[in-house]
Order: structure tokens, then sequence, then C-alpha cells
């Protein structure tokens, strides 16, 4: 999707931010991998198992 659009070729700057934000609400296959949001207030991108894994590390409970 992204190549059929030409977004390789977008500016990427704050002028130009509505215009990607309108590509991935309407192309949502762009958005690949979840971000997570954890309860410590930190982000995780979860693109690998890894990322996962450690999300689900942070998440648990200290005394597991």
């Amino acid at each position: 999707m992204a190549v059929a659009l030409g977004m390789a070729d977008w500016p990427r700057d704050d002028a130009t931010e509505p215009r990607w934000v309108e590509a991935m609400a309407a192309h949502p296959a762009l958005i690949q991998r979840p971000i997570l949001l954890l309860d410590d207030g930190s982000a995780l991108v979860a693109r690998t198992p890894e990322a996962l894994a450690e999300a689900v590390r942070r998440a648990a409970p200290d005394d597991a």
C-alpha cells in the first residue's frame, strides 16, 4: 500500500503530518505493529516476539 501511495517520496515534516495520519486511518495495514501502552507509563512497539515478551515481563507483578 505504501508503494501504491508513493509514500517514500512524501515529506516528513510537521506540515505534512495530517497527510500521513489520514493515510494510516484510510489504510490500517500501513500500521503493521501494535504500540503497547504499559501501566508504568511507558510505551513499547511490539514489533518482534522479543519485544512482546518484554512487555509481558514488565506487566507481570513483581512477586511473580
